[in-house]
């Protein structure tokens, strides 16, 4: 004669049914017998749902699939407060079935001796035997939160989700780059990708620069968004013009444009004409675009090790070029490695009565040039005093195109870092003759774009299975 227990779990509106049955085959029995151990099986039945549904998860800590899960990390020390009936429903209802199966398993066979079976609806969560039995006796309980297909609410929802679609924001900077004096005009082409499979909700692009006003030439010329002309439709909420010795009237701008409708999934080329008549036009920090879309991703651990290229904007400045990049290293990562590609194009080499003096400077982190290719390390006004020419004393050879590549892992910081590069263009007292590039397209030609590599790792992961990365934008100051 077989005896067995069946719990069955529906679910209705988001609440779990859970229902203990005690099977048991009468067929040789005397029906007073039947009623004695249907009664027995029926108060086995409600002793097995009241442990299900009270005791925490931490009274089963040394079970294998508990165990195991606690010194991995899935399961938080806060967590051991929650019930067995949580933890088995949570993992159910989010496709973590095997999970799930097991530690029914592992616990109610130490429970029980009998048959045993946990069912929710038409499925089977765990089945020890073979039912044949006609007779059931019924135990159940309400546990709230789970509903087929969705998260399960409250407790360990974020831990075991399979896959899910959260609504994030990504921030495409600017860098403050770029032209030498009389820059006529800067150009500056941001291209970047966003992810293949979102839904895009808003797409804001904040313009932050400095360039001429109502001089004869190379004002605000062209802002393209994919190819669309956005520069009319810029609200602009400041506008300050200044004049310098040098007798230019120039204008420091900040302001926004909607980009909703022109930025798209996949890959996006933002493109910036801009200039001066005599004055240098460049990038002031704050020049960013902000996306913020919806996306589905199959569920995975948070890494531990990290590879990321920072790519320079390409920047192309009449009478020379300069960037400033920056890149975040975690405050706790180790194992940090940083190396340098550069990719400058029509760079004039100058020469100072036959000296040949400084066009090229890259600074890491500090004040003091990390690397400069002539013989002067930083006074440059020995050679080019504040006049208003091109040359100063320097004389100009023919443009040529530059590599360069360095490691620059001992100079970079746990932190916020700053890689500057300088071509013919250093402040107010040197620059070139014509254009010069920091050349990089990401999108079509990554590997001869200028850019920086870095990789490092962190002893743990900044989220566990099932917990979600989210980015939102924190406005601060004034």
């Amino acid at each position: 004669m077989a005896k067995g227990i069946i719990f069955t779990t529906d679910i209705l509106i988001g609440i779990g049914l859970l229902v203990v049955f005690i099977l048991a085959s009468f067929i040789s029995k005397p029906e007073t017998s039947q009623e004695i151990s249907f009664q027995t099986n029926s108060i086995e039945a409600r002793d097995i749902i009241n442990v299900l549904s009270t005791l925490k998860v931490s009274s089963f800590s040394q079970t294998p699939t508990i165990k195991s899960l606690i010194e991995n990390g899935t399961i938080k020390k806060d967590e051991l407060n929650k019930t067995i009936l949580d933890l088995i429903g949570s993992f159910w209802y989010s496709g973590n079935k095997t999970i799930a199966s097991n530690i029914t398993k592992e616990i109610l066979e130490n429970i029980t001796k009998k048959c045993f079976s946990l069912q929710t609806e038409n499925e089977t969560i765990y089945s020890s035997c073979n039912f044949t039995s006609k007779t059931i006796s019924v135990a159940y309980a309400l546990a709230s939160g789970y509903e087929i297909g969705k998260p399960v609410s409250g407790y360990v929802a974020r831990a075991w989700l399979t896959k899910y679609r959260k609504n994030t924001t990504q921030i495409i900077p600017f860098y403050p780059e770029g032209s030498g004096w009389t820059g006529n005009p800067l150009e500056v082409t941001k291209s970047f990708s966003l992810p293949s499979n979102i839904t895009i909700y808003n797409a804001t692009l904040f313009v932050s620069l400095h360039f001429g006003t109502s001089k004869s030439q190379a004002e605000f010329q062209q802002l393209l968004v994919n190819g669309n002309q956005k520069k009319n439709n810029v609200v602009w909420l400041y506008l300050q013009e200044a004049s310098g010795w040098y007798g230019e009237v120039t204008t420091a701008a900040y302001g926004y444009v909607d980009v909703t409708n022109d930025i798209q999934p996949g890959n996006n080329t933002i493109y910036l004409k801009i200039g001066t008549p005599n004055y240098h036009s460049h990038l002031h920090p704050g020049f960013r675009l902000i996306v913020v879309y919806s996306l589905t991703q199959e569920m995975q651990a948070g890494s531990q090790t990290f590879k990321k290229r920072y790519y320079f904007d390409n920047v192309k400045g009449n009478t020379g070029a300069w960037s400033m990049l920056s890149f975040y290293i975690p405050e706790n990562a180790k194992n940090i490695s940083a190396k340098l590609h550069l990719n400058l194009k029509k760079v004039e080499d100058s020469t100072f009565y036959g000296i040949n003096t400084t066009d090229i400077k890259i600074y890491v982190n500090s004040e003091d040039p990390f690397y400069y290719d002539g013989v002067n390390k930083g006074n440059d006004e020995y050679y080019c005093y504040r006049l208003k020419n091109y040359y100063c004393y320097r004389s100009l050879s023919s443009a040529r195109d530059v590599i360069l590549d360095f490691d620059i892992t001992n100079k970079v910081i746990n932190g916020t870092n700053v890689v500057s590069v300088y071509v013919n263009s250093y402040g107010d007292i040197h620059w070139g003759d014509k254009e010069a590039i920091i050349y990089s397209d990401p999108l079509n030609d990554p590997e001869n774009s200028s850019y920086v590599d870095v990789s490092y790792e962190i002893d743990k992961p900044l989220f566990l299975y099932g917990e979600i990365d989210l980015t939102k934008e924190k406005m601060f100051g004034g």
